[in-house]
């Protein structure tokens, strides 16, 4: 590991404790909270094939972190990437739809 790979690690190692991600995943298997956890979230269900299940499966395996985590990181930009596009092509103006951006989710999860 070079350098700059040690420092970007720590950087970022910190910057997730920072945002409290791991409590919520130690929240979400201590069957004590499950009731009250539940209430505040949704559960996003598809079928998806069973080679990309695998490859999230081993990223998620590689990286050590849930399903649950790399999902909702993926929906976040994904959103964030599709408001964009609605905004840029003037999706919003043409269907009169109001916006909700992604950020202020983001930032009322904090």
């Amino acid at each position: 590991m070079s350098f700059n790979q040690f420092i970007q690690y720590k950087t970022l190692d910190r910057m997730y404790a920072a945002n409290n991600d791991g409590l919520l995943e130690m929240a979400l298997r201590d069957p004590r909270n499950e009731e009250s956890i539940k209430k505040q979230m949704k559960n996003v269900c598809a079928l998806i094939h069973v080679e990309l299940f695998d490859q999230l499966s081993g990223v998620c395996d590689l990286l050590e972190i849930s399903k649950r985590q790399f999902i909702e990181y993926a929906i976040i930009e994904a959103l964030a990437k599709a408001e964009s596009i609605m905004e840029e092509t003037g999706f919003y103006d043409k269907f009169a739809v109001p916006e909700t951006p992604v950020a202020d989710l983001i930032e009322d999860e904090a």
